[in-house]
Parts: C-alpha cells; structure tokens; sequence
C-alpha cells in the first residue's frame, strides 16, 4: 500500500494547488477475456494466473476458448499484430460489486475530503467493462472491433478547461507562419536563434520551446501562399467538425509530442557518444503538423473527392495514402534521427486515428452535421442544399520528397469552399 499512502500523503500536502481529482475505478466481470473461467486446456482447466495464451496456442489447441471462440482468437490475433503483446492471464480482480472494485478506503476519505473542502465533484472514470479486451489506460483498450475510446475523461476535461481553448487556432498558427516567412526575407539570421535546439533550451534559450512553430514549412513564396489557403480551410473544418477544444488538443498535441521528441532524440545522443549535439532543429519543423491536419481531415471525410488535374476525380483517403506513402519513403531514407523525428511529429494523428477508427464516434456534432447531408460524388453538399466541386492548383515537376510532400498538399487545394457559415463542416 506503499502508492496508496504516498498518493493520499500528496493530496493531503497540497490540497490548495489541487482543483479537481478524477479517479479511475477498474470494473469486471468473472467472464473477461483475461480471466481463467474464459479459457481451458485440452483436460478442461482453466490456466494459472499470469499464463499467457498466444495465437500459436489456440492454433495448437492448448487452450480454447469456452465463449466466443471465433471473436477470441481474433482479439487475441490482433493483440500481437498490432500491438507487438501477448495475452495474459489475470487473478479475479475488480469484480463489479465487490470490495476489490472500490477505492481504497483512506485513499477514498482523502479524495472525499477534498472534495468537500474545495466544493469539486469528484470525476469517476469507469473502464474495463468490455469482455472481449483489456484496457490498462483509462483511454482506450489495448484492441477491439468497435473502435471504442473512454471519452469521459476528455469530455470532463473539456468542461473544466475547455474555456481556455483557443478559438481559430488556425488562424494563429498560420499568422506564426507568415512571421517566420517574412523574417526569412527581411532577418534570414534570427531564424537560427527561433529553431528547436534542446542543448540551447538546456542553455538558457528556454523560448526555442515556443518559438519553433514559427518557423515556415516551406521557403518558397507561391507554396507558402497556397499553404497557407489550403490549411486555413482545413483548420476552420476541423474545428467546426470537432469542436474548438479537440481542436486545441489535437495541435497542441502535435506540438507537444514534436517537443518531447527532439529532447528524447538530444537524450538519445548524448547517452551513445556522451557529448550534447547541436543542429538538431532541422530535424524538427511544421512539416509534420501541417501533414496531421491534412491526415485528420482525410479520416474524417475519406470520401470527399478533388479533381486532380481539373479533370481526375480523386478521393482524400487516396491522397492520405499518397502522404502515408511518401512518410514512408522518407523514413526509410533518413537515419535512424530522423525516424525517431518523424515518428514523434506524427504521434498525435497516429494515436487518434488508432483511438477512433470513427471520429462520430467521438464528435456528436460530426455525427449531427453529416446525418442526412451525405457527401455525394465529386459534390460538396451545402446546409443550403446548393453544391460545389472543389478544385485545385497543380504543378508538375518536383526533385526531392519534401518537394512532393508540397505538391501532394497543393494538388488537392479546394478553392471557395467555405463561402458561408452554414456549409457542412
């Protein structure tokens, strides 16, 4: 009970600075799919605790499912293809309705106790309900076919925090752009002291951590023109779509995990040859931002189509894999920095494609707008029942994968779109 104490003596010790407290309470049933009554051998026992039942097992017939075989294996399946895991056996734990399911009672006075002092509601997480997988996080399970995802704690953090979000955060991060574009023209040499450099940051230059998404993804002025028409649309449609919080958390997202990741990739260094290293920021841009705005809108409206060429009807979720393609390439190209770069950039789209397969799933006001406006064709269908084909700009030779990252970006510029408030996204 060593956490528990250290946890109740921390709340206790800094009850002023704690606003709210959410708790997480693990909820089963005897008959979950980590649980022995779930699985038997060939003579019909159930396995020990803590054994682990894998794909190469239930293919041999050392253990079998005793409820829904066929789901099983395939939960089982996807847990190592995906996930790199293997299955394991837990104790009975955390049985709805029994002392193991509640909170440790000191624990649970402190908790109680400084929801009364500070008149804050106490936030209840409930995860683990789902028979068919586990879920160690409070997000989401480690696999299943719903594309579940626990939004209580994203929904209760967007009550008490979502005042704070930023609205048009596209509008701000592309006005950051045009800053870093200008000074690239009248003050090329300030934009070495804006870059994301860990050993400057560790240094003194603690702005570098904020003032590297100002630096423009590209230096040319027609692409930057193009850029920033083609994200601003599609910044305001997620935002609308999502909401402006998700929206926020989205981005700021990005930022973040970009940030982690050129600190862990300057730890990562230093470690091998033990001295600090230098020129990292070009590791590090709003490239990869931009492409998981780009991402995002693509999962969310896979069907909506460009005409590529003015002529060739083409859908987003093809072009998302032109990009999905070419990040491919590119890491494959880099050492082994740039993979841990490129990977960290992208984090926030992977970790919300793979959270929501189906973002109605999450946004009720997605599910609202699309319900009865279908996306028809090569059409956009307006609130107002009138209809345009999007078009875009395209340009033909290109010598380097950034270059074709920014023609996979322009080939698809919808042009017009957003005329009125009231259009679908």
């Amino acid at each position: 009970h060593g956490d528990v104490e250290r946890m109740t003596r921390f709340i206790y010790e800094n009850m002023d600075a704690i606003s709210n407290i959410a708790v997480s309470i693990d909820t089963h049933t005897p008959h979950q799919i980590f649980h022995p009554c779930w699985w038997i051998d060939e003579q019909g026992s159930n396995p020990a605790p803590y054994t682990t039942v894998t794909l190469a097992d239930l293919d041999s017939g050392k253990w079998k499912a005793v409820i829904n075989p066929i789901a099983s294996r395939d939960y089982v399946g996807h847990l190592e293809q995906d996930g790199k895991k293997t299955l394991c056996i837990w104790p009975y734990h955390c049985i709805q309705g029994t002392v193991g399911c509640a909170l440790e009672n000191q624990f649970a006075n402190m908790v109680y106790f400084h929801s009364v002092a500070k008149k804050a509601i106490v936030q209840r997480l409930v995860k683990g309900q789902d028979p068919l997988s586990e879920m160690y996080g409070v997000i989401k399970p480690e696999y299943d076919t719903k594309g579940y995802i626990n939004l209580d704690f994203l929904n209760k953090l967007e009550r008490k925090v979502g005042r704070f979000a930023i609205p048009n955060l596209i509008v701000w991060l592309l006005a950051g752009y045009a800053i870093g574009f200008t000074l690239s023209y009248i003050a090329p040499s300030v934009l070495s002291y804006l870059t994301l450099e860990p050993y400057y940051v560790l240094h003194g230059q603690v702005w570098r951590i904020f003032t590297w998404v100002l630096m423009p993804p590209d230096s040319n002025l027609l692409f930057a023109v193009i850029m920033m028409m083609f994200y601003y649309q599609l910044g305001q449609s997620l935002e609308r779509t999502w909401g402006i919080f998700r929206f926020n958390v989205y981005i700021f997202g990005g930022i973040l995990f970009t940030t982690i990741g050129a600190f862990l990739l300057y730890g990562i260094f230093y470690a091998v040859y033990g001295v600090p290293v230098m020129g990292m920021g070009a590791f590090f841009s709003t490239n990869y931002i931009n492409m998981t705005i780009f991402l995002a809108f693509a999962v969310c409206y896979p069907d909506m189509q460009v005409l590529l060429y003015f002529i060739v009807p083409i859908k987003m979720k093809w072009l998302a894999a032109v990009y999905a393609v070419l990040i491919l390439f590119q890491m494959l190209e880099t050492g082994w920095a740039g993979r841990v770069a490129i990977l960290m950039s992208v984090l926030n789209f992977l970790v919300f494609y793979l959270s929501t397969r189906n973002y109605r799933r999450i946004s009720a006001r997605c599910g609202s707008l699309l319900q009865g406006q279908a996306l028809q064709n090569t059409n956009v269908r307006y609130a107002a029942g009138r209809k345009k084909t999007i078009r875009h700009w395209n340009f033909a030779f290109v010598q380097n994968v950034k270059e074709i990252m920014n023609i996979a970006r322009i080939t698809c510029l919808p042009i017009s779109i957003f005329i009125e408030a009231d259009v679908l996204f």
